[in-house]
């Protein structure tokens, strides 16, 4: 049976085991899985508790008169059976062996009267002979039988019995219930970690989704859109500038990605003057990357829009390669 032991089947057997109403195999099966999961050992101690309770339950019942009337003639009846027990062998022998002379009676010279017919000469011999055998050592004179056990039904034990099945019963229904409620704690945990993971999805998505709604501006109603190439740099490279009022959205794709130490910076190009730097880029290799940027004040007379690779830390003035550049229609 150990071999198929599980932990429902322990914890419904429980109840049993503690009473000693299993068969041996399932006590011993029972009791090798609780060596090895030692956390069933404290209901076990709370089953032997209410188990060892019995004991105290029943209410001292003395015997009532008719039960030590009966034991006592019972008593009397195996008293007389010993009394009319057959002589020994050793005394019949020496009774028959040596012949006893007939007394004469003291007065008239005359033998003593006949047995009666009544038996009372009989019963004076077997008298006799019950006062030798009582005059024997006690390890010889046969043994009085047991008395017979009274039956007499004990409600007191029955209550007591009935209090304690249902103990039992409610130890076994409150170990259920406490496992069904971790298991539904468990579950509840489950949900939430769920509940919470979809929560932050969902700002992920509030967030993209407002991403786009000002996306839209600059797609519905720009006040300037410049078309991006990639150069020699990086002829996968390309893009589109869209400009409103201020700000700007850079959608760029085919970036490469760049080392540590290294990043891409977006310049405004006037016709005659220097480029005015418009921030740095948080490109992704490969990816299509959209990026809003605020125009500064000095750059909005721009004639071209290019992206160059810069240290981490930027530049005042473009000192790598050029990698896309693009100029007003």
């Amino acid at each position: 049976m150990d071999n198929q032991v599980t932990y429902e089947t322990v914890v419904e057997l429980l109840p049993a085991y503690a009473m000693g109403a299993l068969k041996p195999d399932e006590m011993s099966a029972v009791a090798a899985y609780l060596q090895r999961q030692q956390t069933l050992l404290a209901r076990v101690e709370q089953l032997d508790l209410a188990t060892a309770q019995l004991a105290h339950a029943a209410p001292t019942v003395p015997l009532s008169a008719t039960v030590k009337r009966n034991l006592m003639a019972q008593v009397r009846a195996s008293a007389a059976e010993g009394d009319n027990a057959p002589r020994l062998p050793g005394l019949a022998r020496s009774a028959d062996s040596t012949p006893t002379p007939t007394p004469r009676h003291s007065l008239l010279g005359q033998r003593p009267p006949e047995r009666t017919p009544d038996g009372r000469q009989e019963r004076a011999l077997a008298l006799g002979r019950t006062q030798q055998l009582r005059t024997l050592p006690r390890a010889v004179q046969p043994p009085l039988p047991a008395p017979a056990p009274t039956r007499r039904f004990n409600f007191g034990w029955a209550a007591a019995a009935a209090i304690a099945v249902a103990a039992l019963f409610i130890i076994w229904i409150d170990i259920g219930v406490q496992r069904q409620v971790s298991q539904l704690q468990t579950e509840l945990a489950n949900r939430e970690t769920t509940i919470t993971e979809l929560s932050q999805q969902l700002q992920v998505k509030d967030s993209e989704i407002e991403q786009n709604h000002l996306h839209l501006a600059f797609f519905a109603a720009p006040t300037q859109i410049v078309t991006l190439r990639g150069t020699e740099g990086a002829p996968d490279a390309g893009g589109v500038f869209y400009q409103h009022n201020e700000r700007a959205l850079l959608v760029v794709h085919g970036l490469e990605q760049l080392p540590a130490g290294q990043s891409y910076q977006l310049w405004l190009i006037p016709a005659d003057a220097a480029p005015v730097s418009a921030g740095l880029l948080d490109a992704q290799s490969g990816d299509i990357n959209r990026q809003q940027i605020p125009l500064p004040a000095d750059g909005l007379a721009y004639n071209a829009i290019g992206i160059s690779v810069e240290p981490a830390s930027g530049s005042p003035a473009p000192t790598g390669k050029i990698v896309i550049l693009g100029a007003k229609a």
